[in-house]
């Protein structure tokens, strides 16, 4: 980056099948403590049904020099209907940036029994609760992470819906 800007946008967890307008409408998270998108979201320009351009938040007084600064604006709070909905079409989201942290070490745990999610929970709740761990935690399966970055007939070309074994035998193949 020829800037140098010391500023950040959490990119989401869903890998390159997404961008950040995308994720956030459809209330995914990303990985730094800006990983809860749609609470860093502020303002969109969204396409109604009839045509108009509806501007939320400040966007929508004239000149707004704070649309991506002041989330509420005045009146009701519009944003969240625009979420895992078909009510308009967003063409401009605001995404508050963070600033960049002086290091940042990201941790991949791994447990191979499902049983164990439980006391993984209960080992990191006091954890994220107070604020030891600032970042969104994530917990994945195998399955979810093949999804993300294999295509099915690298698991499964069969019919159907892809056995457990298939998924336990590509995941064992590839370290996950």
């Amino acid at each position: 980056d020829d800037n140098q800007i010391p500023l950040w946008i959490d990119v989401p967890t869903v890998g390159p099948i997404v961008g950040p307008v995308g994720n956030t409408l459809d209330r995914g998270v990303g990985y730094t403590p800006y990983g809860e998108h749609f609470m860093v979201q502020c303002g969109m320009e969204v396409v109604l049904a009839n045509g108009e351009i509806l501007k939320t938040g400040m966007g929508s007084t004239s000149n707004p020099s704070a649309w991506q600064a002041f989330k509420w604006g005045y009146g009701p709070y519009l944003d969240g209907i625009f979420t895992q909905s078909n009510f308009g079409v967003v063409t401009k989201m605001g995404l508050w940036l963070m600033p960049a942290p002086p290091v940042y070490k990201p941790l991949v745990i791994r447990h191979k029994k499902v049983e164990d999610v439980s006391r993984i929970v209960d080992a990191m709740r006091p954890l994220r609760i107070a604020n030891v761990v600032p970042n969104v935690v994530l917990m994945m399966s195998a399955g979810y992470q093949l999804a993300m970055f294999h295509r099915r007939g690298e698991v499964w070309d069969g019919a159907g819906p892809v056995p457990d074994e298939a998924f336990a035998k590509f995941a064992a193949s590839h370290n996950l």
